[in-house]
């Protein structure tokens, strides 16, 4: 299976949200959004759903980030998912690890589709 991976980086002044995307092609965006609390939420938007959940939360754990909440929304051709997530310590998710946070996901999507 061929994939295309795009990333889109826009980083603003230090005042400012940094936003990052991530798309793997052809339908998955995988995103932070701010938060308040310190916690951040990552949104995953795929269409990839069987057995996807497992190995995105197997993704995150392999990362050393705990799951705070995970809501999980069915839509026309696929699924999003929204996870609060923090270090095991509890801060924030430092802006360093986001991408490879982001790369293990989509990892994750790449394997459910093959699998399915």
């Amino acid at each position: 299976m061929s994939t295309e991976l795009a990333l889109r980086v826009d980083q603003e002044t230090e005042d400012e949200a940094t936003s990052q995307v991530i798309k793997l092609q052809p339908a998955t965006t995988v995103r932070f959004i701010e938060g308040e609390g310190g916690c951040s939420m990552l949104e995953v938007e795929t269409s990839e759903s069987s057995g996807f959940i497992r190995g995105l939360s197997r993704a995150l754990l392999g990362e050393s980030v705990q799951i705070v909440k995970a809501e999980v929304k069915r839509v026309s051709g696929g699924v999003i998912d929204r996870f609060t997530i923090a270090e095991n310590d509890g801060s924030p998710i430092r802006a360093a690890k986001r991408l490879a946070l982001q790369v293990a996901v989509l990892g994750a999507v790449d394997l459910a589709s093959n699998l399915s």
